[in-house]
């Protein structure tokens, strides 16, 4: 995997740069009318401000909260992987209100000062990283990608600098795409 990386970059794994790789409840919780959110893969859209509520929503008790966050409650720059359905989508937390996830979620908490969060959600998201989260989840039917497939996948570690270059590049780059996406959009159908 080292093969094309600056000097300057170190090679290392998800399971080296991260202090904490777990998942959410492997129990269902009790949904109410509002509350805490209890976020599921389906809200996990990369890229995008937030979290997509536009087709699933689901809500817990601070109560419930308290229990299921126990050990880790999800923080800004951690780093959300979807397990099952879609494999390897991956969502940095750039919110500040408290929620929940489902054991269908990993959570990944890289070390202080190690990344820039919205890098490493452009790297993990990258063909390169999802081959890998692809070829660590067994089956054929109901795919799994299991913590155990998410430590061992390799990840450059570029100085911080490089990061914050690379990021403000690409989020020029997918500004573009998006004005060009709605210009798309204006176009009738012929």
């Amino acid at each position: 995997m080292s093969e094309g990386f600056p000097g300057s970059w170190v090679q290392s794994t998800i399971g080296q740069i991260c202090s904490v790789i777990t998942d959410g409840t492997h129990q269902t919780p009790k949904y109410v009318q509002s509350g805490i959110p209890f976020i599921s893969t389906a809200n996990l859209a990369p890229f995008q401000p937030g979290f997509d509520f536009s087709e699933y929503v689901r809500f817990i008790t601070p109560d419930d909260y308290q229990s299921l966050t126990r050990k880790y409650a999800p923080r800004r720059g951690d780093l959300l992987v979807s397990k099952c359905g879609t494999i390897g989508r991956v969502k940095e937390v750039d919110i500040d209100y408290p929620f929940a996830i489902f054991v269908g979620i990993a959570l990944l908490r890289p070390f202080e000062g190690l990344f820039v969060p919205k890098f490493l959600e452009f790297l993990l998201n990258s063909p390169v990283v999802a081959s890998q989260f692809d070829e660590n989840a067994p089956g054929s039917t109901r795919r799994t990608l299991a913590l155990q497939g998410i430590r061992p996948v390799h990840v450059p570690v570029p100085p911080l600098a490089e990061q914050r270059r690379i990021v403000a590049k690409l989020e020029a780059l997918l500004a573009k795409v998006d004005a060009s996406r709605k210009r798309l959009e204006r176009i009738p159908v012929i």
